[in-house]
């Protein structure tokens, strides 16, 4: 650490990130595990809570350091540095974010604020089940299936199933002894939020009215895509004197959403679902971050519930494994006025769709106001914009996909024109 950044660090005073000892203390090791346990940080030893340089003896620190750390599981690696201010040595030790939670003693410290405190058993849970350490979906109830609902499963189940108390038994769903686990809570159970009352959906409207959804997860999904297509405007552009209408929001690309959100959602943490429309966007918010080692740029293979993710499978619901993003991210390109990002905190993952100003470009617009004369081939088409053929062929490309354009007839008889809506 360069001089410069540690004079600046004094400056700002001690916070989630950074504590100051004026030396190594026997709750050295639990400080370092609270740190772990947040974002990471640094521990400056010899400096004062104030601020103040103290100086301390940089290799004793070090032996001691090294004696706590014995003390944490798992283990955590430090990292030293030392610096030397007015012939006073300070030593500095980053301590870098852990993967799974750590501890001493079997209690798992967090730091919040300039101090740290031990965690409850929910908090361990609701993190243990961030990190992946636990799945919830496991976790039994004390409620029994309905058979309504196994019955309209196994019709919809991707492949013939001879016992299918056993299949689900064999997946986790249901208990040796019949009773459902969170998972078939969620799925096989009429009310499961009567078990878990955090297991809705509430959508927020501009007029601050909200509903709430509830019930097993894919009817909570069907229920929401129906309310959506009733309360979503139809855009309109008007290519030459024939209007075509799109809907504000990609409905594809919005269902997936509610359904990653529902099947990777942290059940450990109470808080529901929440989708909020408004004027311009139409977000989605739900309780978790993406698991370690996972972003939206890159969304590996790791179910944070696998035995919802496969019963969702196994309907349809949700296809292979990160494809979820991929399909978003299609159906917003597609779209000729939404884009989509995604914000994320240790809690929650937040999916903004927002309509842009940008519609069409001016290309895709001439061309939707050559077809609303007539059909054309894409030859007409290019010889009356002055643009060849291949720029006439992807830009149809493009309008087929978002629905503007159709096709008509085989090789040289091909033609195009406006989709009906």
């Amino acid at each position: 650490m360069k001089t410069e950044e540690f004079l600046d660090y004094l400056k700002e005073g001690e916070s989630e990130n950074l504590e100051f000892k004026s030396r190594v203390s026997g709750d050295i090791g639990e400080e370092i595990c609270a740190l772990s346990n947040l974002d990471g940080g640094h521990v400056f030893v010899g400096v004062s809570d104030d601020g103040g340089i103290r100086g301390c003896d940089v290799m004793a620190s070090k032996e001691t350091i090294s004696q706590h750390l014995n003390n944490i599981t798992p283990p955590v690696e430090v990292y030293y540095d030392r610096i030397e201010i007015d012939e006073k040595e300070v030593l500095i030790v980053r301590v870098p974010e852990s993967d799974y939670l750590c501890g001493i003693g079997g209690t798992i410290y967090l730091r919040t604020g300039t101090s740290k405190r031990p965690l409850s058993i929910p908090e361990i849970m609701s993190r243990g089940v961030e990190t992946l350490l636990f799945e919830v979906d496991k976790t039994p109830t004390d409620q029994l299936p309905d058979d309504e609902y196994l019955e309209e499963f196994s019709s919809k189940t991707r492949g013939d199933i001879d016992d299918l108390h056993q299949y689900l038994r064999n997946m986790g769903a249901i208990t040796e002894e019949g009773k459902l686990t969170l998972a078939g809570l969620l799925f096989f159970h009429e009310k499961p939020q009567s078990t878990l009352p955090h297991a809705s959906v509430r959508m927020i409207f501009q007029d601050d009215s909200w509903k709430r959804f509830s019930g097993p997860i894919w009817k909570i999904v069907e229920n929401i895509e129906n309310e959506l297509k009733g309360k979503l405007a139809l855009s309109s552009i008007q290519p030459g004197f024939k209007r075509i209408d799109v809907y504000e929001y990609p409905i594809k690309a919005v269902r997936e959403a509610i359904v990653n959100s529902l099947v990777h959602r942290n059940y450990a943490i109470k808080s529901e679902v929440f989708i909020e429309l408004d004027s311009n966007k139409l977000v989605i918010k739900n309780p978790g971050s993406f698991p370690p080692g996972t972003t939206p740029e890159n969304p590996n293979p790791i179910p944070r519930n696998p035995i919802i993710y496969e019963l969702m499978f196994q309907v349809g619901y949700v296809e292979r494994q990160g494809r979820g993003i991929e399909l978003i991210k299609e159906e917003c390109e597609k779209h000729p006025f939404v884009s989509f990002n995604y914000e994320l905190d240790s809690n929650f993952t937040t999916l903004t769709f927002k309509k842009e100003v940008e519609s069409l470009s001016k290309k895709e617009r001439n061309i939707l106001s050559s077809l609303s004369e007539r059909e054309k081939s894409a030859s007409e088409i290019a010889s009356e914009l002055d643009v060849s053929k291949t720029t006439v062929l992807r830009k149809i490309d493009r309008l087929k996909e978002i629905g503007f354009v159709e096709k008509i007839g085989k090789g040289p008889a091909t033609r195009y024109r406006l989709k009906e809506k």
